[in-house]
């Protein structure tokens, strides 16, 4: 297939409609890519700073990611600044870096948010981003499909879904995955019980607009071949040959290039370098970024398009002054560092275990003899509401209303509503407000328990608690001229207090899930914190010293009103101030919602679609 990417020939000095920069993070540069390219008149170039991967077996196999993450070939290995509210430390925050972006390199899980927290976006002053639209656009993108030889693991931990609220005729293959710790039946069963305590009701069915509730997750597998289903292999590789299509791989986009008219900027093409030499192609409608919501910020800032407290002093010629680039960024983090050592006996798949030939042999033994490839996929998930797993959150509640009614003048434009939004979503008990994974993976890259227990032959689960809408707001900005350089990425981690709050609460009800049966009886012990680790101030102390993010950032360009601190209007244009740039990827999303971002980023891409189809009388 890597013969029909384009060569620098192809690329270099040419005029194409439509430029892409995906830079290394080309999940929703694809999507487009398909989609703008079915008009047979319109010609599209999409800028990749990695390589192509086609046919990698880290990429192709489900828990390949293991090895891609903190690899040069796979990872940008982006870390942020030192974070005071966390000791000090810096954690590492992982982007796919080539064809595919960060779908050839995440955990696969595919959830959809909750329609309250969609139909939010149209409530911030966004026409046409609610809950309906969204779902219509999901199930565009998808392809759901079962097992062809479904083998009998799946008989307590089932695959339930509602077929009518999937695709099926989408470019994008999911399914449920074949493999499970073995331990997420005895958690589904604990977890609904609390749930329901609060809300009366729970749900073990994957569904269209609800999430809150404790369910097997569908996984971006392909059910033919078992293997990973990307970007790349969903909307690049069925169309790699039409000849309007150009895809560029090692091409790190320097800067768009711009020029004044009418008293507004118009892009005219973009530099890029290729092979240590500069190089421009040129663009007649426009140049879209879906290079993240890291790079997306970091190339507009490279052109002179931001905030010009921050270009000046890198004596970067100021084209557009719109202070907003680059913040308002959100991320969900995790406690990973909340692992069980667990009994033998119960045919437990971990990480560990799978390099484990003996362990292999009895496992597809257990799985009916199955000699296909065996892969273990993260879908163990429950999505619960703080009413369910807070005792104080009636009083957390009223705290922050106070907070916000004393501080709100002293906030950046927008904040004030998007807090009043989260407020309300907080104030519900049918919406998630933590997520709890079934968490198979040793991750020795990142925490020191897990380098310990990575060649062990015992299993150990984690379960992780994370938070669903931080509180929190980060920055990322450009801190040099020099585009091969990482941007400055400040979270501000934790420094909301009610983050940390509601993070401590999700610990405890994550401990008290783990001692209660049926899931007490297969856990021989907590590996870690330990069970010595009990009171608040040790609580908190641990959760600083283990935080991980799970790398679903986004709002560095925010699709918001301007004078609310907004980067992107509802068609995606920037930018404000400008004719012809448009922002497709995570950046423009102004709230995180509480589900991973994997389905979030692909409906995103194929609304936007649309709307360019619509811009040029295209559809």
């Amino acid at each position: 297939m890597e013969r029909k990417l384009a060569s620098l020939h192809d690329v270099s000095d040419k005029s194409f409609d439509f430029i892409i920069i995906g830079k290394g993070e080309s999940t929703a540069g694809l999507v487009l890519a398909n989609r703008l390219t079915e008009n047979p008149q319109v010609s599209v170039v999409v800028l990749e700073a990695g390589k192509a991967n086609f046919d990698d077996p880290l990429i192709t196999t489900p828990h390949g990611w293991l090895r891609q993450h903190n690899n040069p070939d796979y990872d940008w290995a982006f870390s942020t600044v030192s974070q005071p509210t966390l000791g000090g430390i810096s954690l590492p925050w992982a982007r796919g870096k080539g064809l595919g972006g960060s779908s050839s390199l995440n955990f696969l899980i595919y959830t959809r948010p909750q329609c309250e927290e969609w139909d939010a976006l149209e409530t911030l002053g966004n026409p046409g981003w609610n809950w309906e639209t969204f779902h219509k656009y999901s199930k565009k993108s998808e392809r759901y499909g079962t097992l062809l030889d479904p083998t009998r693991r799946t008989a307590e931990y089932q695959d339930l879904v509602d077929p009518d609220a999937m695709g099926h005729d989408g470019p994008l293959s999911i399914s449920f995955a074949r493999t499970a710790t073995g331990t997420e039946h005895a958690f589904q069963k604990v977890v609904a019980m609390w749930i329901f305590l609060v809300t009366l009701t729970t749900y073990f069915l994957m569904r269209t607009i609800k999430v809150c509730g404790v369910w097997k997750t569908i996984s971006s597998i392909d059910p033919a071949t078992e293997t990973r289903s990307s970007a790349a292999t969903a909307y690049l590789l069925p169309v790699i040959g039409r000849t309007n299509l150009t895809v560029l791989t090692g091409a790190n986009v320097n800067k768009i290039v711009t020029r004044k008219e009418n008293g507004e900027l118009v892009a005219s093409g973009v530099d890029f370098e290729y092979g240590g030499t500069i190089y421009r192609v040129n663009a007649s409608k426009e140049v879209i970024l879906s290079a993240s919501t890291i790079k997306s910020p970091q190339i507009l800032e490279l052109s002179g398009i931001g905030d010009q407290a921050i270009l000046e002093p890198l004596h970067i010629p100021v084209q557009l002054h719109l202070p907003s680039i680059g913040t308002n960024v959100q991320d969900h983090v995790v406690l990973v560092a909340h692992t069980y050592e667990m009994h033998d006996g119960h045919h437990i798949v971990t990480s560990n275990l799978l390099r484990d030939p003996e362990h292999e042999v009895k496992l597809r033994e257990f799985y009916d003899g199955f000699d296909g490839p065996l892969s273990l996929a993260l879908n163990g998930l429950a999505f619960v509401p703080a009413q369910a797993f807070s005792d104080r959150i009636t009083s957390l509640i009223e705290q922050q209303s106070a907070k916000i009614a004393t501080e709100s003048t002293s906030y950046p434009p927008g904040l004030k509503e998007q807090y009043e939004v989260q407020l309300n979503l907080l104030k519900n008990e049918r919406i998630p407000e933590t997520e709890l994974l079934v968490n198979p993976f040793l991750l020795p890259v990142y925490t020191p328990a897990d380098r310990t227990l990575a060649d062990s032959k015992k299993p150990f689960v984690q379960i992780v608690p994370s938070t669903a809408r931080p509180w929190s707001r980060g920055t990322i900005h450009i801190s040099s001229a020099d585009p091969k350089a990482q941007p400055a990425i400040n979270p501000h981690y934790l420094e909301e207090d009610i983050d940390m709050e509601l993070l401590l609460d999700a610990f405890k009800f994550a401990r008290k899930v783990c001692a209660t049966e049926p899931f007490k009886s297969l856990v021989v012990s907590e590996y870690e914190p330990g069970e010595h680790v009990v009171s608040d101030e040790d609580l908190r102390a641990h959760i600083k010293a283990h935080l991980v993010t799970i790398w679903h950032a986004c709002g560095s360009l925010s699709m918001l009103p301007r004078d609310k601190g907004g980067v992107v209007d509802p068609k995606l244009k920037v930018v404000y101030g400008t004719q012809n740039i448009r922002v497709v990827d995570l950046s423009i999303l102004p709230l995180l919602t509480a589900v991973h971002t994997q389905a979030v980023v692909y409906g995103i891409a194929e609304q936007a679609a649309d709307i360019i189809k619509t811009d040029y009388d295209m559809l």
